[in-house]
Order: C-alpha cells, then structure tokens, then sequence
C-alpha cells in the first residue's frame, strides 16, 4: 500500500466526516485536473478524500479535467452539470475554481462544498501537510475566531484597515455574504476551504478606497514580497485605480493588462487571516491569505460572495501586521487580535 495514502488517510476522513458530514445515501464529487500531481501532497489528498467518502457508502465520482489557465477560469459544461447535481463537491485543481459560475451554480442547487486547495496557491512546499486541521478538536479551536469576525462583519460597517507600511483602506461591509473559513460545511448552499483560518467577504460594491501596501504576496505573482519593494494599490470607488512599486507591481500590471478585462481591478472581497500556523508570506495566497493578523483585499470576481462582477480571474492582495477597526472598535492592532 502507498505510505503517503496511509499518512493522509486520517486527514481525509476529517475532510469528509467532520468537515462535510457525507452520508451513505449522499453523491459526491471529487473535482481535479491533470496537472496537480506537480504539487506537494495535492494527488496523496485527492486520494485519501476518494477513499474516506467511499468508506462512508456514498457515490463517489473523481472527476480530471484539463487545467485551467487562470484562476477562476470556468469550468467545462460536464464538471459544472456534475457539481450542480452532487450533495457534496470536494475540489482540488490547479487553479481556484471558487469565483466560477459552476461554484455558483452548485451551492444555489443545494451543494455542500469543500476546497481542498488548488495548486498554485499551495506552490511546491509542503503547505498542505503544516496547514492541513490535524483534528476536530483543532478545527473547532480555529473556528472560534473565525467565526466571531463574520459575527460581526455580517452586522455590517465601515471597516478600516491600517499597516506600518503605509496601507490605509476603508470598506462598507454587511450588504454582501460574509464567510467563516472554519472548514465546516454541513448545510446546503454553504462553501468552506480546507485549509481553514480565514474570515472575511464582499465589500459592498463601489466603496473600497485608499491604498493597500501589499508585503506579504499578490498572486499570480508566485513569490513572497518580504525582500522586495512593496506593490502599492491605490483604489477609488471599489476599483483599482493606479499600481506602483517595484517588480512584482509591474508583473501584475502587465498580467491584468493582458486580460483585458475592466472587471479585473474591481475590489471584490475583504479577509483576514487568523491561522496560527500561518506566520510567514510564501508567495502563495493559500497561506498568505491565513497569516495570522494578517489583512488582504481580492480582486476580480465577487460572485462567492453574492455580488455580480464576473472577471477573467479572482486575486489576491494580502499584507502582514494589520491593524483593523470596524466602526471604530479595534478588531486587530499590529497583527494581534483583540476579539
């Protein structure tokens, strides 16, 4: 028998039983693509989750389509029909698949769904094994956090955001979803990352504004910022307006140019990273997006959380340390919360 399915097999049995509560009288679909066998981890997960839902009674399906070129590039008409028909979806492909018309759809018909990771934000390290939840116990300590942030964020405000660096933004919040990266979904329509230690959601549209000095990573840029000069984004009125820096701000320009795409620049989503095992940037946004005390804004698509903007990709902003306000209570100081 293959060890890495051995070392795996617990973790997959929390993804399915804790994490999705899959019955025997349930179908379950398994989304990967062709490619994520190049990632540390990400085929020995697919696996051990294949076998612990199968364990369970339920019908499995693993479906392989071809990778996606860019995040949240859509799915093709078969795996979208299937992860619309399924109780439970598990994904894990190379690229994101969360901001994509199929997530959407899936979730509206009543879908439970989990995403494992994707591959380019996990990169080659070994991101799964050190951020992977070891326990129900650990996913329900993590969830604590998380969850009083989206109790509050879901009350609704103004949200500002400030950083040592320089980043100093303010949002509306409340209007559109809100979510609890907890790694729980057990009712119909909800959506849980895996890897959990996240809380955040959708601004309401049109009032992001002010600059984000991003230090940690911002994607599809595959590299941490820490030993480079910052990418400064200046946003007006929900949008994207100017980007300054060093390399990594001319990268991105060039990469959202290429799309051609004025949805690219909207300011779709909110989060803050509350993994306790997140501390360091990687590049990645599957950690980058967790690092504790952490703050970052996505762009592009705002679809996972309710709204109506549908870009050419979803990215990611995130910065370290933040220090955040809602209403003007103090959520977070210098990268420790105070919730």
């Amino acid at each position: 028998m293959d060890s890495r399915l051995i070392e795996w097999a617990a973790v997959g049995r929390l993804a399915v039983e804790t994490c999705t509560g899959l019955r025997g009288d349930e179908e379950a679909v398994i989304v990967t693509d062709t490619k994520i066998r190049e990632f540390m981890g990400a085929r020995e997960l697919v696996d051990a989750v294949w076998a612990a839902a199968r364990a369970t009674g339920a019908e499995v399906s693993l479906i392989e389509c071809t990778a996606r070129e860019q995040p949240n590039g859509a799915l093709p008409d078969a795996v979208a029909g299937a992860m619309k028909a399924a109780d439970v979806v598990f994904t894990l492909p190379t690229r994101p698949p969360s901001h994509t018309q199929a997530m959407r759809q899936s979730r509206d018909a009543g879908a439970r769904v989990l995403m494992l990771a994707s591959g380019t934000s996990i990169g080659q390290d070994d991101v799964l094994y050190r951020l992977s939840p070891r326990s129900a116990d650990e996913i329900q300590e993590w969830a604590r956090l998380t969850t009083e942030l989206k109790t509050r964020f879901a009350a609704g405000g103004t949200l500002h955001v400030t950083s040592a660096l320089g980043t100093d933004v303010t949002c509306e919040v409340g209007v559109l979803e809100v979510h609890a990266m907890d790694a729980i979904c057990t009712t119909p329509g909800t959506l849980s990352h895996f890897i959990a230690g996240q809380a955040g959601g959708g601004p309401t549209p049109g009032t992001a504004s002010g600059v984000l000095v991003v230090d940690a990573g911002i994607s599809p840029v595959w590299r941490p910022l820490t030993n480079e000069e910052p990418v400064r984004l200046t946003i007006e009125r929900g949008r994207v307006v100017d980007v300054s820096g060093g390399p990594a701000a001319r990268e991105w320009s060039a990469l959202a140019a290429a799309l051609d795409d004025e949805a690219a620049y909207n300011v779709a989503e909110y989060g803050f990273g509350c993994h306790p095992r997140a501390l360091v940037p990687h590049g990645r946004p599957m950690e980058d997006e967790r690092l504790f005390g952490g703050f970052h804004f996505g762009i592009g698509s705002n679809t996972a959380f309710g709204g109506s903007v549908q870009s050419k990709w979803h990215i990611d902003a995130s910065i370290t340390a933040a220090t955040a306000t809602l209403n003007n209570e103090v959520l977070v100081e210098n990268g420790q919360f105070r919730v």
